[in-house]
């Protein structure tokens, strides 16, 4: 089989794609360019059918939905493995939803380095 026939063979939808992730699994998202922006939102709609996933994250543009999607971490723990300063300004109300090298299932950890943002 050629390179390009065993590629469209594999070639599934997002939502098709996003199925594969279960309940307590750990999901690693990619970084810079390789960061899953688009298949993000998909994996946030699923958020009333799983529990417990884990997803971390490096260098993500933005803010990624499954940590906003879910407020009280019960669906999504998610946690970005970059510096101090990236995981302070990925902040929602008055807490941040990372901390460098840390998961949370409590919900926010309060950030030591900027303290709460203004409303």
């Amino acid at each position: 089989m050629d390179h390009a026939s065993e590629y469209s063979r594999k070639v599934v939808s997002p939502e098709e794609a996003v199925r594969a992730v279960k309940s307590g699994d750990w999901v690693q998202y990619g970084h810079h360019a390789n960061a899953p922006v688009y298949l993000d939102g998909f994996l946030a709609r699923r958020k009333d059918e799983l529990r417990d996933v884990k997803v971390c994250a490096v260098v993500f543009p933005g803010l990624a939905q499954v940590a906003t999607c879910d407020p009280g971490r019960e669906h999504f723990i998610y946690s970005s493995w970059h510096s101090a300063l990236a995981s302070a300004s990925s902040r929602t109300g008055d807490c941040a939803i990372t901390f460098p090298s840390s998961t949370t299932r409590a919900g926010c950890i309060s950030s030591a380095i900027s303290g709460p943002t203004s409303r």
